[in-house]
């Protein structure tokens, strides 16, 4: 945006030494830098409170707020050497594990049961999102129930793929104790969300 503080219109010569000066002159000057001294305090507090820092600004909102770019696109960008966040959700014997996609693209939990998983706050329709769970079972034959968004319409067919899915359902079974890795992604706002396994690959057989 163009700026809104004007520096020509403080004059600079005014008052003219040895002489009488209209008093106008001082009430004008005074009001025009009153005035842009308003034009850079909104200014600059709308850059606070909107650019990206690396730091904490004096007198900014917090970071989160600061750097959050509300999905507005950065093209043509050269990105190095960057990291993603993650987020580990503790330990769950049984019930709903749910992965909110504003909290890490990278998200963890520890089970050791049956469990039914689930997704929230993914970006709007049209935009691709891709979150990986790392899923550490410490039983073995644990069960996932998947939510019905996750392969399972006709474009979407990715969960017969799935090692250890029982046929014309949503549950996958993990055999063995250990970790999973399962990658979920999404074009439509969750509508319908495909699925890989990362640690096992795909089946060679898909279920029905």
């Amino acid at each position: 945006m163009t700026s809104q503080i004007n520096p020509n219109n403080i004059n600079g010569n005014y008052p003219v030494a040895g002489q009488d000066n209209n008093s106008q002159g001082f009430r004008d000057n005074f009001t025009n830098t009153g005035t842009n001294f308003s034009y850079a305090a909104q200014e600059i507090t709308d850059l606070q409170n909107k650019v990206l820092v690396t730091a904490q600004l004096t007198g900014g909102n917090t970071l989160a707020v600061q750097n959050n770019m509300q999905y507005g696109v950065i093209g043509n960008a050269q990105l190095q050497s960057q990291s993603y966040t993650s987020a580990s959700l503790g330990t769950f014997t049984s019930g709903n594990v749910t992965f909110n996609f504003q909290s890490g693209v990278y998200q963890s939990a520890t089970i050791s049961g049956n469990v039914n998983l689930g997704f929230n706050s993914w970006p709007a329709a049209g935009q691709y999102a891709t979150l990986r769970t790392q899923l550490t079972t410490t039983v073995a034959n644990a069960v996932l129930t998947m939510p019905t968004s996750v392969g399972n319409s006709s474009t979407y067919t990715s969960l017969q793929y799935i090692i250890g899915r029982t046929a014309n359902t949503q549950n996958v079974t993990m055999a063995n104790a250990g970790t999973y890795v399962f990658e979920f992604s999404t074009v439509n706002g969750g509508s319908s969300i495909f699925i890989q396994d990362l640690t096992r690959g795909a089946a060679q057989t898909p279920t029905a």
